[in-house]
């Protein structure tokens, strides 16, 4: 005996999946007033489905926008603005069968293919700015300190996640130089270690100690907006400027790890 299909409940799929879930019952729905010659307007049961599939797309269409928008670049609020447009169109009532098809095709690969990843991206912030993988097990003092960043992204403490950054990676900079015996290239003729930005700039130009093309381009720039964090009275870092920069800071604390090469202890 075939057993039964399992039935969806659309209030517990992902966003993008439930906006694709609705625009597929409405099209259906649209196509099944077509064969049978019913209108998708006035008080009839294929207009009231059609309109209620429309109301739960928008639903989630809206908090799609609400989710990824404050860290939306241009290229991804274009992409938003034409998935609304397009479903303007769709959810007309005198757009044609073929059309609407068309519409539901793109707008479910635009989803999948830019908005889904961003959606993720942002689910993952949510609960770590830097992952903690990346320093578990090595010493606790970094592991800290990577800690206390997330927890004050977590809780919209911006401009203190900010610090917590720059001091990660001022750490992680000044443990490099020393691995490497080399950490007189980094301290002043009192033998003070540079300030950030200036162990930045020496990370970035000392052979022995290599890093990326992402890092030596945007590591000064995020220097300088993490100085801002720390010093300057007037600057608040948004969620937005903050999250801007952190592909390229997990970078940068992924090389400074492979470069200090630290014995990771098994706990």
């Amino acid at each position: 005996m075939a057993s039964k299909k399992k039935q969806v409940n659309p209030s517990e799929l992902p966003l993008v999946d439930q906006m694709d879930y609705f625009l597929l019952e409405a099209e259906n729905t649209a196509n099944q007033a077509k064969q049978n010659k019913k209108s998708l307007t006035g008080n009839t049961p294929n207009a009231e489905r059609f309109h209620t599939a429309r109301t739960q797309t928008m639903r989630a269409f809206k908090e799609i926008q609400s989710t990824i928008s404050p860290v939306a670049n241009d290229g991804l609020e274009r992409t938003l603005n034409d998935v609304e447009k397009e479903l303007s169109y769709f959810f007309d009532p005198r757009t044609s069968i073929a059309d609407r098809r068309d519409l539901r095709r793109h707008i479910e690969m635009l989803a999948k293919s830019e908005i889904e990843p961003t959606i993720k991206s942002v689910n993952r912030i949510e609960t770590e700015f830097i992952p903690i993988e990346i320093v578990d097990g090595s010493r606790g003092y970094v592991v800290n300190v990577t800690r206390q960043a997330n927890r004050c992204f977590q809780n919209d403490s911006f401009d203190a996640c900010g610090v917590m950054v720059r001091r990660l990676l001022e750490t992680l900079i000044i443990e490099v130089f020393e691995k490497k015996g080399i950490a007189e290239k980094i301290k002043d003729s009192g033998g003070n270690f540079f300030m950030f930005t200036d162990l930045v700039s020496k990370l970035i130009n000392t052979p022995e100690t290599p890093v990326g093309r992402a890092t030596k381009k945007e590591l000064p720039t995020i220097a300088t907006v993490l100085n801002n964090c720390a010093h300057s009275r007037t600057f608040n870092i948004s969620k937005t400027q903050l999250v801007q920069y952190q592909a390229f800071i997990v970078i940068a604390v992924q090389e400074l790890m492979g470069l200090w090469d630290v014995q990771k202890s098994s706990s």
